[in-house]
């Protein structure tokens, strides 16, 4: 069985093939492209979101000397977050005419959030960012549905 990062790769391969010619002249071009796009941010966003929280968690807890549930207290907030902020932040994307701008600025939050833990490992400032990661992935889901 491949290692998860060799069927990683293999996804995103299998992604951008045919991509190196693609003339978007058409609009069936121009949405297979964004079909293609799309598929590739969810790759990522699942990558950052729920495939990296295992190893931060250890990293946590073996590097930083930090009990079990304080490492499971900063994903619970972000989780926690996240099911409050969704039903406000999909009427939001719901009602809006700038949902592209929505998902840029929470995937830049989003992004920000997740190298935090390389700069600091303050748990109030973790958990802080946990709120803020918590709400961006809120405005995400919704945001990469719209058109």
């Amino acid at each position: 069985m491949p290692d998860p990062v060799q069927r990683v790769l293999v996804l995103v391969k299998a992604v951008l093939v045919g991509m190196e010619h693609v003339e978007l002249s058409t609009t069936e071009a121009k949405r297979a492209f964004a079909r293609k796009m799309v598929i590739l941010f969810n790759l990522g966003c699942a990558i950052i979101k729920d495939g990296l929280s295992p190893f931060v968690s250890v990293f946590l807890v073996v590097s930083c000397g930090w009990t079990p549930s304080q490492a499971g207290a900063i994903w619970t907030i972000r989780e926690g977050c996240t099911v409050l902020a969704q039903a406000p932040m999909g009427d939001l994307i719901d009602k809006t005419k700038y949902k592209k701008d929505f998902l840029v600025i929470s995937s830049f939050f989003s992004a920000f959030c997740a190298v935090m833990i390389v700069y600091t490992q303050d748990f109030t400032i973790l958990a802080l960012k946990s709120v803020v990661e918590g709400f961006a992935a809120a405005t995400i889901d919704p945001g990469k549905c719209h058109h």
